[in-house]
């Protein structure tokens, strides 16, 4: 009876693998995600480019209307609607962040200047408020679950200062490394740890600022000329971003306690690689050099370096994918490229679904796993 076990758990694993190998060529590069693009508003210029994407599919970002450059938000349902600008200043708006209860972060041109925002489905487009003393400049770049925002917006003396919004509304500036004079924050986690990027004696250095330690430097990869910025955190407090190594502008993820780690780049271009957004698990997208032109690009868990246009199932509509901004706890990435139009167009990639084969094989897996269990503990 067991010889007869061992030799059906052998037939069920060759015909797996057979299928397998028959769904996947050997020579197939591994496909991972599909494409969509995301058009633009009707009326203007034929370009858009999107900034942020929450874990439902919601993605925002800019593009053209009639009007001028204007925010948008995208799903899969309703397509791209523009949002408007803030009253009174010459037409523009520009969204960068969304959270996972729909509010969209940006900025906006306004009656005073260039002014942060918010919007949501019931209450629209709002001014956020400015650091009192300085000039009208301020923008909104990042916002969690809570509500809370991270941006930047000037104080006295014009000076530029990395601040978070409460979620009443109520500014808050983060302050700057010691000694200096500016500072911009770019992402925030779901525990309201902010980082960013602010001046240092010899240059610009990330930052990761906490209600408990203030603003604290990250400094930067060794070797280059000083020149980092943190784009994003996670919930597991790990960092990433760019900074400037030996060999040029590299991407780089910070865990606490370490050193910046720098990312590498694609073979075959002028040295350069940017990390934009981190997921919770690690995964890491931005752009890098590569043969031609800049390229999308994705970091596993493991520091692995892919370009994304080898990895798309329906390629046909695209030339290249220049750079991917950000990736939601589900998977799904966001950012723009070049159509097979020649035009610039927002893009949001999803992941595709393993092939029946690859599951008959891990089902396969699983029953051997199974037996074998059954058979020990008898």
């Amino acid at each position: 009876m067991v010889k007869r076990l061992k030799t059906l758990e052998n037939t069920v694993v060759l015909l797996s693998l057979g299928l397998l190998l028959t769904a996947t060529p050997a020579s197939a590069a591994p496909i991972k995600y599909h494409i969509q693009g995301l058009g633009d508003i009707a009326g203007g210029q034929t370009a858009s480019r999107a900034f942020g994407v929450n874990d439902a599919g919601q993605v925002v970002g800019y593009s053209f209307s009639a009007s001028g450059q204007e925010a948008f938000i995208w799903d899969a349902e309703n397509g791209m609607q523009g949002l408007g600008d803030l009253a009174g200043g010459s037409f523009m708006s520009d969204a960068r962040a969304i959270n996972n209860a729909g509010t969209v972060v940006g900025r906006s041109q306004s009656a005073g200047g260039l002014q942060g925002f918010t919007w949501d489905s019931v209450n629209g487009l709002s001014g956020l408020s400015e650091l009192s003393g300085g000039g009208f400049n301020s923008m909104a770049f990042a916002i969690n679950d809570s509500g809370v925002i991270a941006g930047r917006s000037d104080g006295p003396g014009n000076i530029t200062q990395a601040v978070r919004w409460d979620m009443s509304g109520q500014i808050e500036g983060l302050g700057f490394l010691k000694d200096q004079t500016f500072s911009e924050a770019w992402g925030i986690n779901e525990d309201g740890e902010i980082v960013g990027q602010g001046t240092v004696n010899n240059g610009f250095a990330s930052f990761i600022w906490s209600e408990e330690d203030g603003m604290r430097s990250l400094a930067d990869l060794p070797g280059g000329e000083f020149l980092s910025d943190a784009f994003d955190i996670n919930n597991n407090r790990i960092v990433a971003g760019a900074g400037s190594s030996v060999q040029g502008r590299e991407a780089f993820r910070w865990t606490p306690g370490e050193p910046l780690e720098g990312l590498g780049e694609l073979p075959g271009g002028a040295f350069f690689s940017a990390a934009s957004a981190i997921n919770d698990e690690g995964i890491i997208v931005g752009q890098s050099n590569g043969p031609g032109e800049v390229q999308a690009v994705l970091w596993d868990e493991n520091n692995e370096l892919s370009a994304l246009f080898p990895l798309i199932a329906n390629p046909e509509d695209w030339v290249r994918l220049a750079v991917a901004t950000d990736i939601s706890e589900t998977g799904l990435i966001v950012g723009w490229g070049i159509n097979k139009f020649g035009q610039e167009e927002a893009f949001i990639l999803s992941e595709v679904p393993l092939p029946p084969a690859a599951f008959l094989f891990g089902g396969a897996l699983l029953l051997i796993r199974q037996r074998r269990t059954a058979k020990t503990s008898r």
